[in-house]
């Protein structure tokens, strides 16, 4: 498989799933855009931890790993504000609805990378 066909595919199942999202009823515009919202959100929250993590693994090799593992971290506390701020049809357990013991391990795991990582 060449890099031309997995694009392609990747656009069929682009397009085969946006087809499925506009016909279904119980997508509306609003919910679509309260998504694309919250996404975009996540993709920044995202963006903003890849560009520290690479200045800082440019900054320091040796503490790749903890930068990583830290990152990582990071990356829980964004999937945690996906989960809270996307309209669902079905609710999320109720501890990942509020601040509480998921957003302790996910500062836990950054704070054990950070010690790695300056260790």
């Amino acid at each position: 498989m060449t890099s031309a066909d997995i694009a392609l595919a990747a656009l069929f199942v682009g397009l085969y799933v946006a087809f499925r999202i506009v016909t279904r009823p119980q997508f509306r515009w609003t919910f679509l855009s309260a998504t694309a919202v919250a996404i975009l959100i996540y993709a920044a929250h995202l963006m903003i931890g890849g560009i520290v993590l690479v200045l800082a693994v440019s900054c320091d090799p040796s503490g790749a790993a903890g930068y990583f593992i830290a990152f990582a971290g990071w990356f829980g506390f964004g999937a945690l504000d996906l989960i809270r701020l996307v309209p669902r049809n079905r609710e999320p357990p109720a501890f990942l609805m509020k601040p509480g013991m998921a957003d302790a391990i996910c500062l836990i795991v950054i704070v054990i990378g950070l010690a790695v990582a300056w260790g």
